[in-house]
């Protein structure tokens, strides 16, 4: 299904899933970057409680450097912006965004500027920002990052930043300014479609839950409800659609998370990143132990998102306390108690 040929990083005609074609604002073209049909394999973390038929589909494998989900939707959004005849791009994001990180790396490969107005560590100065993990590749590809306090409200305070820069952008290099926000969501959930329909295929008929991280169920409805209604189906609400599992913003500490992240990567070879994909694998287990009643029996897929860019902005514990790292001059006398 990837086998893009001469096709890559060109836009071609898009033809929805046969299902979707009730829908409304259908996008008709897309750029041909991600690696799709990812596999669904059995995975068994040892975190995992027992009874617990698990199984994983690996979207961190769209691709190397632009692998994780949302180089889904911007196969969609690079194309809108590239079919209006736009030379830069603006998004707002944090400093370790996945997101950022790939349309840094997509604006790279397709000429294009990226503006990123990015959310950092409180009271950090630009030079103290740390150059790793996604920032690094951000840095990498001289995307033009603006950094902002941690603690400012994208929609009210980063957001409407966006046009001030694209007005700037404009009158200094004419070029067209594409300003990705909410306004695109009913272009890029045809990403997000696709792998449902990858689902099909793979005859993975499946009920979808969500985990809320860092705002409540609430305001994740409420954006799916207006999504639903952007394309037509007013009929349809959120909650008939998606089960967001709500109490798992951020309740534990880095270095718990970053624990589990190592255990889940020494035990199945699987890379979560800190964020999104390790708490949400222990919303999972934890819902699973305490509230089985919401999942449809025993049989869970878990979709990998992507992001283990970020991983590598912390410093991770050992996955085991007796875990060493020697010299072979200090282990070489004593090799049985090292192995």
């Amino acid at each position: 299904m990837h086998d893009f040929g001469n096709s890559y990083g060109k836009i071609t005609e898009y033809t929805p899933p046969f299902w979707s074609t009730c829908l409304e604002k259908k996008p008709t073209h897309k750029i041909n970057l991600a690696m799709t049909m990812t596999p669904v394999h059995r995975w068994q973390p040892r975190i995992m409680p027992q009874g617990l038929d698990l199984y994983i589909k690996r979207d961190d494998m769209t691709g190397s450097c632009l692998g994780g989900n949302k180089i889904r939707k911007l196969e969609f959004v690079f194309a809108e912006a590239l079919k209006r005849g736009c030379g830069s791009y603006i998004k707002c994001g944090n400093a370790q965004s996945n997101e950022c990180r790939a349309i840094a790396l997509i604006a790279a490969q397709l000429n294009m500027d990226a503006y990123l107005l990015l959310r950092k560590n409180p009271r950090s100065l630009v030079s103290q920002t740390p150059s790793r993990g996604n920032f690094k590749i951000m840095e990498m590809c001289a995307a033009k990052m603006i950094l902002f306090p941690e603690n400012y409200d994208y929609e009210t305070k980063i957001f409407p930043k966006t046009t001030i820069v694209a007005d700037a952008i404009h009158a200094k290099t004419g070029k067209t300014c594409f300003i990705d926000g909410r306004m695109f969501h009913s272009t890029a959930i045809h990403g997000y479609l696709r792998v449902w329909d990858e689902l099909l295929q793979q005859d993975s008929k499946v009920k979808i839950h969500g985990v809320a991280m860092r705002k409540d169920d609430k305001f994740f409805y409420d954006i799916i409800d207006d999504i639903l209604r952007d394309v037509g189906l007013t009929h349809v609400k959120s909650r008939d659609v998606v089960d967001i599992i709500d109490g798992y913003q951020c309740t534990d500490s880095l270095e718990d998370t970053l624990r589990l992240c190592n255990e889940i990567a020494s035990s199945t070879g699987v890379l979560c990143d800190p964020t999104y994909g390790g708490r949400a694998v222990k919303a999972l287990r934890d819902e699973f132990i305490h509230n089985r009643h919401r999942f449809k029996g025993k049989r869970i897929l878990y979709i990998h998102t992507g992001g283990i860019f970020s991983v590598f902005d912390h410093n991770l514990p050992p996955a085991k306390k007796d875990m060493k790292t020697c010299n072979w001059e200090d282990v070489e006398k004593n090799l049985m108690n090292f192995v």
